[in-house]
């Protein structure tokens, strides 16, 4: 949002990985952008911002989801946070590689 005093930049939950897809990498020209227009206030969320442990990248989440479902046999049953659309996306295209049915 711009004002007179400069610019108010809102954004949801985020996580800087250059290993996330091209569909969900951060554009870092576009942030570059809209700070060199000048920022009065960043408004954000970032799960565990606050933490010091480094968090696993796409690339190996991806990776310990293929090589889970992979090694199981029987029943999947999956939890993930609806709106990491990412997360979701690799669950569905590692069970089409194994050609698991998921329409049970």
């Amino acid at each position: 949002m711009k004002t007179a005093e400069g610019s108010i930049v809102y954004t949801g939950d985020f996580k800087f990985d250059q290993t996330a897809s091209e569909s969900y990498a951060t554009d870092f020209a576009r942030l570059a952008e809209i700070g060199r227009d000048g920022v009065l206030a960043l408004l954000s969320d970032s799960a565990n911002a606050d933490s010091n442990i480094q968090v696993a990248s796409e690339s190996e989440v991806r990776d310990e989801i293929t090589q889970t479902i992979a090694d199981w046999e029987g029943r999947i049953i999956v939890a993930a946070v609806s709106s990491n659309l990412s997360r979701i996306q690799q669950i569905f295209l590692t069970l089409r590689i194994k050609q698991v049915d998921v329409s049970s």
